[in-house]
């Protein structure tokens, strides 16, 4: 087993790949130990049953790895998503003892990349699933030892431990939301598009506009004035002045009338058995009858008159009465609060 350090020629890094190279509508996968990042700790560590297990400072802190970061990155088309493993990677993500290899989560993964009908972010949720599956048959194991006192299979808990740690492990970085291209395109082989003949195309006519020679020219004050420019000026002023101070009076006057209205609230409930007739003239339905009204002062002084039928209160009249006085009473409220907003705001207008 290789106990020294590895030579930088035995693997591929963020430095070895180049500024030129072009990973655009690229989704890559990562299996390998810490291929995604590292933590900081250890988090294998031994005497899983202590309570202080021992876990080794492995980085100086928790970080990426280099070359996912870079190949998201690249100036030429970066790739647009890539899935890897954070730690070690264990052989427990596609071996499982006497079952043998489990290949399906990885199956299900690539399958619904290469449809191109799903999401990478849906499609690495496998991952976070048997993460699920495997934390439900370990938690269930340390109960049974826990509270049925049974002898704990050191072996079994040791394996669904580890392989609860390493499917946690999987990360995606990048955008979830990106699929792979695998349309007609793909299938032909066409050359990949690169990010700066994309962003080329628009230029070309910039780039003509920009080679002839401008000359600006700035007129003098007395040119400026024989063209009447400072006439025009002033009167745009002018006209500009008075605008605004008629704007000031309209809106004065709707702020006081609408305050005036809103210094009380009348609510009127009619009925009729023919709506063809009823007409809304003068403030007031015709061809209906009142049935129910309330008027209510804004210093609190309310007047009601409620509906009887047969020397009875006609309850369900009453009801649908006082829930049109309540969105009344909660709709003068606003009224009155947009008043005194628009009225500041007129009095700072005058001020200015």
């Amino acid at each position: 087993m290789w106990r020294e350090p590895i030579p930088q020629d035995f693997y591929f890094s963020g430095e070895d790949l180049s500024s030129d190279a072009n990973l655009l509508g690229t989704v890559a996968f990562f299996f390998a130990c810490y291929g995604a990042g590292t933590p900081q700790v250890d988090e294998f560590a031994h005497q899983i049953w202590s309570d202080k297990p021992e876990r080794k400072q492995i980085a100086p802190h928790d970080f990426v790895a280099a070359l996912p970061r870079r190949m998201l990155s690249l100036p030429k088309g970066g790739a647009l998503a890539v899935v890897g493993h954070v730690e070690r990677a264990w052989g427990v993500s596609f071996f499982w003892g006497k079952a043998g290899p489990q290949l399906q989560v990885f199956q299900d993964a690539f399958e619904r990349l290469m449809k191109g009908n799903y999401p990478v972010g849906y499609a690495a949720e496998v991952f976070n699933n048997r993460y699920a599956e495997i934390s439900t048959d370990l938690t269930q194991q340390l109960e049974d030892v826990r509270d049925r006192f049974l002898k704990p299979n050191d072996t079994e808990l040791a394996r669904l431990w580890t392989a609860n740690n390493d499917a946690r492990n999987y990360i995606l970085l990048g955008d979830p939301a990106v699929r792979l291209a695998v349309g007609e395109s793909a299938d032909k082989g066409e050359e990949r598009p690169s990010i700066p003949e994309i962003a080329a195309r628009p230029a070309v006519a910039a780039v003509a506009i920009a080679e002839k020679e401008v000359t600006v020219v700035t007129p003098s004050a007395a040119e400026l004035e024989s063209l009447g420019v400072f006439d025009a000026v002033s009167q745009a002023r002018t006209n500009l002045s008075n605008s605004l101070q008629k704007f000031v009076s309209n809106l004065g006057d709707f702020l006081g009338k609408a305050l005036e209205e809103a210094t009380s609230l009348e609510v009127s409930t009619y009925v009729s058995e023919n709506m063809d007739v009823v007409k809304f003239e003068g403030g007031r339905f015709t061809g209906a009858q009142l049935r129910a009204l309330t008027r209510i002062e804004i210093d609190g002084d309310t007047l009601i008159c409620v509906p009887e039928t047969d020397g009875e209160i006609d309850t369900a009249m009453w009801k649908i009465h006082t829930d049109m006085v309540t969105q009344a009473q909660a709709s003068r409220a606003e009224l009155l609060k947009t008043v005194v907003s628009a009225a500041t705001g007129l009095v700072d207008l005058i001020k200015s």
